[in-house]
């Protein structure tokens, strides 16, 4: 179904709504690009309420842009440890160099120039741009990007990415681009969510071609589901990482077997994360765009702060949890440089082959286990 509907008509719509249920959030009170550009590297793949916390406390730490650029890589590590993810950490400190050696501390003023920025994104770079400067573009975050698929049905799913932000820009009209996408934002997280969404309390729902369609399979675009690691889904840019092609059902995971002194390193799996309490060989889901190798590198130096050399899979295996398929693959890895740390508080051990037995793991690395015990080679460099 298609919607048809002018900027205008879409400003009556939304903005009186936005005016009486627009959320309180700390970064939203400056319009300093860098305190607003530290937000939003941390929403990403972290929940609100999470985040709250961290912000205060890293611009307590580093309070501009010129302190995150001297600091030392350690420094700006221990004020990140717990968030994951922690590659953002690196490009928000290499990024930081940039703007004071090549831009005398000043964060460019325009989409285009912050887009070049180590670790800035497109929707990175439009919520800079808007929250901070003022330029008229949208944040096409999930949840902008749900509003105007469901809004605009068939009309939007036609148009090509690049179409798309040019589509949404034309809807700002004569809303200031702050309140345009944390308009938009807010109807997103509160009423129009991806699993669950409050049709008959959205402003949007006389003109919505989802409300006014019978039945709906909801796209790619608007599903996602929890594995491992536990995150959500629908923070600003947050990828649904990890699915096999064809099948919503289904995740692939990569899973590490440092070898090192002839010990094998474990961690254990920690409260109010699936599978809780049970042993396991370090990894997690494949992100977008990325294979075992690359998770497996991002992964070990995510949570336990190393660099390791990855192995093509030795063992493969399919496997089921809570309702999603589990693609497994297991890689024998060895350490190339630093020394384990527990960056996410979790317990770790080195053991012998041996003593594997005397761990919980999930069913699903029991063969794994036996390969260990049988296979000696494995041990020799």
């Amino acid at each position: 179904m298609k919607s048809k509907l002018s900027s205008m008509e879409f400003r009556k719509i939304f903005h009186p709504w936005y005016e009486r249920n627009r959320r309180d959030l700390p970064w939203r009170r400056t319009h300093d690009p860098y305190e607003i550009w530290v937000s939003e590297i941390m929403l990403q793949q972290t929940q609100v309420e999470r985040v709250k916390e961290y912000y205060a406390r890293f611009l307590k730490r580093f309070p501009k842009v010129e302190d995150l650029a001297k600091a030392n890589w350690e420094d700006v590590l221990e004020c990140w440890r717990g968030l994951g993810y922690y590659r953002r950490a690196r490009n928000m400190h290499k990024a930081a160099q940039v703007i004071v050696k090549d831009f005398r501390g000043k964060f460019p003023m325009v989409y285009e120039e912050l887009k070049k920025l180590p670790g800035v994104g497109s929707y990175t770079a439009a919520a800079i741009a808007s929250f901070a400067f003022g330029e008229k573009v949208p944040a096409l975050d999930t949840n902008i990007s749900r509003i105007f698929e469901r809004v605009f049905g068939e009309t939007w799913k036609t148009l090509k990415p690049q179409e798309r932000f040019a589509f949404a820009q034309k809807y700002i009209g004569d809303l200031s681009s702050r309140d345009f996408n944390y308009g938009l934002m807010d109807v997103g997280a509160l009423i129009c969510n991806a699993r669950q969404p409050k049709c008959e309390e959205c402003c949007f729902q006389k003109v919505c071609s989802f409300k006014q369609t019978p039945v709906y399979k909801m796209s790619r675009v608007a599903q996602g589901l929890a594995f491992a690691d536990g995150e959500g889904v629908d923070a600003p840019g947050r990828r649904r990482s990890g699915k096999l092609a064809g099948d919503l059902n289904s995740i692939k995971v990569a899973a590490g077997v440092l070898i090192h002194n002839g010990k094998i390193l474990i961690t254990k799996r920690p409260k109010g994360k699936p599978l809780a309490g049970l042993w396991e060989f370090p990894g997690g889901k494949l992100e977008a765009r990325e294979d075992e190798r690359q998770c497996l590198k991002r992964e070990f130096m995510e949570e336990l702060g190393i660099e390791v050399s990855v192995r093509p899979p030795f063992y493969k295996t399919d496997t089921e949890h809570e309702g999603t398929q589990v693609r497994l693959s297991f890689h024998r890895c060895s350490l190339l440089l630093g020394e384990v740390k527990a960056l996410e508080k979790q317990e770790f051990r080195w053991v012998n082959p041996s003593e594997l037995r005397s761990y919980q793991f999930p069913e699903a690395n029991q063969e794994v286990i036996e390969i260990l015990e049988i296979k000696k080679a494995m041990f020799l460099h």
